[in-house]
């Protein structure tokens, strides 16, 4: 998943469109694994963050773990603040989320 642009000022309803067919998608593949790559949305706000929480919770109920990567320095502080840093593995490029996937 690779969110574009300001993602500070989302809104509920198109982030919920967006998270529906993603989630839909995750449960008809059996996915295991969700990378989330933030390197085109340098900021985000609540939604978004609300929406993160939302797919790690569904990537949960399948046994399977979302990752973090890219995120910009705004990001991480956000993520500090609400702690959900020591909750989601945050890896600095799309390759190294991808390789900590592939190990158990």
């Amino acid at each position: 998943m690779v969110p574009k642009g300001d993602c500070s000022s989302l809104e509920a309803a198109v982030l919920e469109e967006e998270l529906r067919e993603i989630l839909k998608q995750v449960a008809s593949s059996g996915v295991t694994g969700l990378v989330v790559d933030l390197e085109q949305a340098p900021y985000f706000g609540s939604t978004m963050l609300g929406g993160l929480i939302k797919l790690w919770r569904s990537m949960k109920l399948v046994h399977g773990r979302l990752v973090l990567c890219n995120v910009s320095p705004g990001e991480l502080d956000v993520l500090s603040a609400t702690r959900l840093d020591s909750v989601w593995a945050i890896f600095p490029t799309r390759a190294a989320a991808i390789e900590a996937l592939r190990s158990p």
